[in-house]
């Protein structure tokens, strides 16, 4: 499934219509439908995370959609830290990304998500 598919299917089992959404996350409703029907490009992230709030999407399938976003563009959007430290790892992240291999991926899951596994 695509993102548009992803995110109707979360928007219709929330019980939501488009223009709830639309309103809620400050876009027309044409541009959300365009969005569910796949003519325009996913959801920003942050307004995926206000829409996952708003129609209570568990985090598991709230990673899906962030993932779809992702397959779609072809890259994660990400915002730049404000602290120097952070801005020095994203740095040395986006230098080493395509080296990195799944245990090294698996170390950063975990570093994130305090040992849990899964990225919320």
């Amino acid at each position: 499934m695509d993102f548009g598919e992803l995110f109707r299917h979360e928007r219709k089992r929330a019980g939501k219509n488009l223009g709830e959404v639309a309103q809620r996350l400050n876009v027309s409703l044409t541009y959300l439908s365009d969005v569910e029907r796949s003519t325009r490009p996913p959801l920003s992230i942050d307004r995926i995370r206000d829409a996952a709030l708003f129609m209570a999407i568990p985090g598991d399938r709230v990673l899906a959609l962030l993932k779809a976003a992702a397959a779609y563009q072809g890259a994660f959007e990400l915002p730049v830290p404000s602290s120097s430290m952070g801005k020095e790892a994203g740095a040395a992240l986006a230098r080493g990304w395509n080296s990195l291999d799944d245990d090294a991926f698996r170390q950063i899951v975990d570093v994130v998500t305090g040992g849990k596994g899964k990225v919320r």
